[in-house]
């Protein structure tokens, strides 16, 4: 195993991090147009929704493992690797930081929370580019 087997792990799970957002956002628009949710996207909605935490403590582990590697393989870091592992750290750190929330506070942080989220795909993305 060496680190580059822990960033594609951490790449599909933000894939998958990212999908709840795109499900949740197709779910909505066709509930307030009045249409029933196919069995298969309701299905889908659910499962991601309930793993989604788990996911993303998954995804902050292997991030940490994958930089760790890295580092030690390569002497140091990329710079869009470091700025898709600061942005999976601030997204952890604002979704547990919804967890004791209520009202408005949570409203907030998670407005935060997708804020940050496409932060890391954009940077994820960049990462993955060929030189940087």
């Amino acid at each position: 195993m060496n680190g580059r087997l822990f960033g594609l792990i951490t790449l599909i799970l933000v894939i998958v991090l990212a999908l709840r957002l795109v499900v949740n956002m197709a779910a909505r628009g066709l509930r307030s147009k009045g249409k029933k949710l196919p069995a298969w996207l309701g299905g889908l909605n659910r499962l991601l929704n309930r793993i989604h935490r788990y996911v993303g403590i998954a995804a902050t582990i292997t991030v940490l493992i994958h930089l760790l590697w890295m580092w030690t393989a390569i002497g140091r870091p990329s710079i869009s690797g470091l700025a898709a592992s600061f942005f999976l750290l601030l997204q952890a750190t604002s979704g547990l930081g919804m967890l004791r929330r209520k009202g408005e506070d949570r409203r907030k942080i998670a407005r935060a929370h997708t804020i940050i989220g496409a932060g890391l795909v954009i940077a994820v993305i960049v990462h993955r580019l060929p030189g940087l």
